[in-house]
């Protein structure tokens, strides 16, 4: 196996159920707080845009916690979450 310090995504296609006009990969978030925090702990996104940072955290048993300016970027992704989180709790 060829070890490199470049990781290869995936990109965010237009229309994969954005709402958001610069969203990044699910995978780049999860790798991070993967490698960098244990579970139990909180994860903080100062720009959460479409909350990807958070579904990551989420999925990986972190805490997460996010701030959004845009109001109503804030209000999708509030949902967004919402509807997410029921999910994990099904």
């Amino acid at each position: 196996i060829k070890k490199s310090d470049v990781w290869v995504m995936k990109p965010q296609a237009s229309g994969d159920n954005r709402n958001h006009i610069a969203p990044f990969p699910y995978e780049l978030p999860y790798r991070l707080i993967k490698a960098f925090s244990y579970k139990g702990e909180t994860v903080l996104d100062p720009f959460v845009g479409s909350g990807v940072t958070l579904l990551a955290a989420a999925d990986l048993k972190r805490n997460g916690i996010g701030y959004e300016i845009n109001p109503e970027i804030a209000r999708v992704t509030i949902e967004s979450l919402n509807n997410y989180q029921s999910k994990i709790w099904e």
